[in-house]
């Protein structure tokens, strides 16, 4: 099938019982399923490969002229990013579908993007309007309240009008309403309580807005994260100041959790408020919020979490999970801080989750909008994890695949052109950078550019090792490397016209974050262990869990490491509307979704000594050379010699003419490929010109499922083993 053009592949394929959608049919089947959701007024999450277009359906289409869809219910587009909000948006003007764009606060209020702070710089001047508060910048000042506060910016920025340390109207305000919260004027519905447009673009964050999930249709494209970015320490502040205003028993966090953990519910000596679980029905006054130090919007339902977390079970005692973790969720109705607010203004509540470890330290707060007023919610992923979802979305979200498994790897291959092959059996985790493996990772990229040539300039890793990476890829000759980092891929698409990757390891969150998510989820997994020699017990190799829900930790962690590898493979090939758009990307590490590498290859098998490498070097310095001469300019046995040019000539990178030279030694020469000396095994022979062109590799190309597969001999004659071999004869990728 490689060898054919799309028509002829398709057509050869559909004659031995092996077919696959088109584009076309394939976005239709999102298209539909989408609709079909919608129509329903459903939950449901969209399992749609990279590149199908996603997005772009949901931008494009005329929602207002599809009412008995939508329910004559607005439709919200939620993107993960404003980069790819701002390019749903554009898809929108260009098919002439009618849009608006909610801005976040620094994009739209000038005040809150810092152009009214004084002059950080003695070169700079002050703007002809600052404005501070308590003698902090205004855009701090925001900051502060909104994210370490937790007010709304509409709040925020009403106070802040009213209350400056200059007594004037804010700046921004002077010809009317701030943008920020002019944006809003007929938004989700007109003053006729129709929709305003066919599709309203967002951020994830603004699914906290209730205006825009009650009684719409809500769409996430890619799946949202509702952690709250709240340390230990500002959750314990925040509990203390909020057991204060109580009037608890307890004044301090550390005697919260301490007597809840005890069960220790008891009265104290003044009589107020005598139990803890009294205490937890206090509502703090509007005052409270904007002035008390050390205040949040969540401290209520943190303190209320924490106590549901730690309050021993009557009949099992400690509450901890088999992982000394302690987890509950709460019910949480945000407060209205606006001073002419009522509690049936706009229906609100969220639900907090927190995850306490057996040190009493809070790990996760989690603060998912509830989308129980929603008409409908769609989701949209290419590689979904169903607990996050549940997690961050809705608790009875379920998967539905738009192709199945089979379908999806051949459109993938054949008609988004997008080839991956697997390098080597290891993970490779490069979180932190301690295990970079660099000679290896310069032989891998090494062997892709002396076989790609220019077409290989590109690679995707760590952000720990990515300017080594960088690094390396000048050594082995990039002239202008470009290089990307797990973590930002979803927002890039600079390597779409790529014909060659790379991608080097993977990253690997720690047993703690699946741990964590299992305690708030309520399953029950364990890390695998296995017990020493000495009766220790150390983690089991292979990063497995065990229990009753050992899959679901299992997929937890490859929401990390295979997801993003996926992700970032999905960065090559992006145009599935042009056949000639193709790449081929080789992935070096084993942490790839199941059914997503198509073929394996061996990787590198051999890096020389420093020994090893002075034979090498001392091989191409000379036309041909004996044994003897090799090992004087090396210094090393002519017995080392041997070896090791008989494994090079093994590999077809070295030449003997045997007896050929003085007193009848053997004759060496250095053939073209031996480079330092590294045994690279990537691939035989690829044919899907122009992308890339026949090599005459020696090494077999794997099915990862452990079938051969058969090439035929090159041009040249020399015919790869893969009719011999099999994938499990090989070395693997040390």
């Amino acid at each position: 099938l490689d060898q054919l053009d799309a028509e002829e592949a398709r057509r050869y394929a559909s004659k031995h019982g092996v077919d696959w959608p088109t584009t076309r049919n394939a976005r239709e089947r999102l298209r539909s399923s989408i609709m079909e959701t919608m129509r329903h007024g459903d939950t449901r999450l969209h399992d749609a490969p990279t590149a199908l277009g996603k997005s772009y359906t949901v931008a494009t289409e005329p929602w207002l002229r599809r009412a008995d869809t939508t329910g004559e219910a607005p439709v919200i587009h939620l993107s993960e990013t404003r980069e790819a909000r701002d390019q749903a948006a554009d898809a929108s003007r260009d098919a002439d579908v009618s849009h608006a764009r909610l801005l976040g606060r620094s994009e739209a209020c000038p005040v809150a993007a810092g152009e009214h702070d004084p002059a950080t710089d003695d070169d700079q001047d002050d703007p002809d309007v600052v404005i501070t508060k308590d003698g902090v910048p205004a855009s701090d000042w925001f900051d502060r309240v909104c994210e370490g506060r937790g007010l709304p910016f509409s709040v925020a920025h009403k106070y802040l009008d009213e209350h400056n340390d200059q007594d004037a109207d804010l700046p921004c305000c002077e010809e009317g309403e701030c943008r920020s919260i002019a944006q809003w004027d007929g938004l989700p519905r007109d003053d006729d309580g129709e929709p305003a447009v066919d599709v309203i673009h967002a951020t994830h964050g603004f699914a906290h807005v209730p205006s825009l999930r009650n009684g719409t249709n809500l769409i996430f494209d890619e799946r949202p994260s509702f952690v709250a970015d709240l340390t230990h320490d500002r959750v314990r502040k925040a509990v203390t100041a909020y057991l204060s205003a109580a009037s608890a028993p307890t004044s301090t966090y550390e005697q919260f959790v301490s007597r809840t953990l005890r069960g220790d519910d008891t009265p104290n000596e003044h009589g107020e408020h005598a139990f803890i679980s009294q205490a937890l029905e206090y509502v703090p006054d509007r005052e409270w919020y904007l002035e008390a130090d050390d205040a949040h919007t969540l401290a209520p339902a943190l303190t209320r979490a924490i106590y549901k977390a730690l309050l021993p079970d009557d009949e099992e005692g400690d509450a901890a999970d088999a992982n000394g973790r302690y987890a509950a969720t709460v019910s949480h109705k945000p407060p209205r801080l606006d001073k002419d607010a009522s509690d049936d203004s706009t229906w609100n509540r969220t639900y907090v989750s927190v995850v306490v470890d057996e040190d009493l330290t809070v790990r996760v707060v989690r603060n998912s909008p509830s989308m129980a007023g929603a008409r409908s919610v769609v989701g949209l992923d290419a590689h979904p994890d169903v607990t996050l979802w549940q997690q961050n979305v809705h608790p009875d979200i379920l998967i539905d695949p738009v192709l199945g498994p089979s379908e999806r790897a051949l459109w993938r291959r054949y008609e988004r052109g997008l080839l991956t092959v697997g390098v080597g059996d290891a993970t490779r985790p490069l979180t932190s950078g301690e295990y970079f493996d660099e000679d290896g990772s310069r032989a891998f990229f090494g062997a892709l550019r002396d076989h790609f040539g220019d077409r290989f300039s590109t690679a995707i890793t760590a952000a720990s090792v990515e300017s080594r990476t960088a690094d390396l890829l000048e050594d082995v000759g990039v002239d202008d490397p470009e290089t990307m980092h797990y973590g930002e891929e979803k927002s890039r698409g600079d390597f779409g016209d790529e014909d060659v990757g790379a991608l080097n390891g993977c990253i690997d969150p720690g047993d703690d974050y699946v741990l964590d998510l299992l305690a708030e989820a309520g399953l029950d997994a364990r890390p695998e262990t296995t017990t020493s020699d000495d009766g220790d017990e150390h983690r089991a190799h292979g990063r497995g869990f065990v229990g009753p829900d050992a899959d679901a930790a299992a997929s937890l962690l490859a929401s990390v490491r295979e997801q993003h590898v996926a992700q970032a493979a999905g960065r090559y090939a992006r145009n599935a509307d042009d056949p000639d758009d193709r790449a081929i990307v080789f992935v070096r590490t084993d942490a790839a979704p199941t059914g997503f590498v198509d073929l394996t290859v061996p990787g590198v098998e051999w890096l020389p000594t420093a020994d090893q490498r002075a034979i090498v070097d001392a091989l191409r310095d000379q036309r041909d050379a004996t044994a003897r001469q090799l090992a004087e300019a090396a210094d090393v046995s002519k017995e080392h010699v041997r070896k090791t040019l008989r494994r090079l000539r093994d590999r077809g990178v070295v030449d003997v003419r045997e007896g050929a030279g003085e007193h009848g030694a053997h004759l060496y020469r250095a053939l073209a490929g031996l480079g330092d000396g590294e045994i690279v095994d990537l691939s035989d022979e690829t044919t899907n010109d122009p992308v890339w062109s026949t090599y005459t590799w020696s090494l077999a190309i794997h099915d990862p499922d452990g079938a051969v597969t058969p090439t035929p001999a090159t041009s040249t004659g020399v015919t790869a083993a893969a009719e011999t071999a099999d994938a499990g004869e090989t070395d693997g990728d040390p």
